[in-house]
């Protein structure tokens, strides 16, 4: 210890790695750090990663088809210890096919082609939840609005949806379903339509915290904060709008934790059986999704100032 503080000694990493055939890092694929449910993800892995010893490298695959082999096997060929993925492609079966034996956990949607831990939401039930407590307000015109249509977690959450109609006896319209691209500005679009329909909707269920926003955006430009919404996921100026936003609630921080822990299972020799978690979601209550029906929106702004805080159910 005193040659190596006299010298200034650094251990080559890359040399350590080669000789131990892995290194004390992990490789993260995720589609995006911009959106905020992935950036907690991610923030999530580093740290519980950094209390076990471990670093992380992070790449975006940008839910790219064919970026997602090409930056988990580049990540993979640095000699990572272990893979977190949020599964983009159709067909993971390369990760068994290329790197056999190395450590995979996949978060937020399931692997194709391949048995590894997987940490999931229930995306069903959340929201069954948060249709049907629309249901419960006296909605019976509810709008799913948010997509893509071939995406794994949209088509849980429609599911959901879908449910919660059925077993409340209400109709599956097709006019109600706006599979539409996630960005805010395609959503908004669609808002007017649902709304000229000629039985229109009184109430919108949105897949996502972009599908929220858009939403939100075209119903304050349209005065018509009178119309009821849940949305699926939260983001940070929810409590702050008028009305405050209900909102299906995941709690990335935990889903970040949980696939880290696992991953340092599988790397410590761990031999279970793969395994599939599926967390809870938590309905936040706030004020949007408890507008009736036949509330004009005089009786908006007093129903929205009841809700100081957020109500979990």
């Amino acid at each position: 210890m005193d040659a190596i503080t006299r010298l200034g000694y650094r251990p080559n990493l890359v040399a350590r790695s080669l000789r131990l055939g892995r290194d004390n890092t992990l490789g993260i694929a995720v589609t995006s750090i911009t959106d905020p449910f992935f950036a907690e993800v991610v923030s999530a892995i580093e740290e519980t990663a950094r209390g076990h010893g471990f670093s992380a490298i992070i790449s975006c695959t940008g839910e790219s088809d064919g970026a997602e082999e090409t930056i988990v096997s580049g990540l993979l060929n640095r000699q990572v210890a272990g893979m977190i993925v949020v599964p983009t492609g159709a067909d993971q079966s390369y990760l068994a096919r290329k790197y056999a034996g190395v450590p995979v956990v996949c978060v937020d949607r399931p692997p194709v082609g391949i048995e590894c831990d997987t940490v999931l939401v229930d995306n069903e039930g959340g929201a069954f939840l948060g249709t049907n407590w629309l249901v419960l307000h006296g909605h019976r015109r509810i709008a799913f609005v948010g997509g893509p249509k071939d995406k794994f977690t949209i088509d849980r959450r429609r599911l959901g949806y879908s449910r919660a109609l059925r077993e409340a006896g209400i109709a599956l319209d097709p006019e109600l379903l706006a599979d539409v691209a996630i960005l805010p500005a395609e959503v908004s679009a669609v808002i007017p339509s649902l709304l000229a329909l000629s039985e229109p909707i009184t109430a919108i269920f949105t897949s996502n915290s972009k599908a929220s926003l858009g939403a939100i955006d075209a119903l304050h430009r349209l005065g018509r904060t009178d119309v009821a919404m849940v949305g699926f996921d939260d983001f940070p100026t929810a409590a702050s709008l008028v009305p405050p936003i209900t909102v299906v609630s995941q709690d990335p921080f935990h889903i970040g934790r949980e696939a880290v822990e696992l991953l340092l299972h599988r790397i410590a020799g761990e031999h279970e059986t793969p395994g599939r978690m599926l967390l809870p979601t938590n309905l936040v209550v706030r004020g949007s999704g408890e507008l009736r029906p036949s509330q004009g929106k005089a009786r908006v702004s007093q129903t929205s100032t009841k809700h100081k805080s957020d109500l979990v159910v």
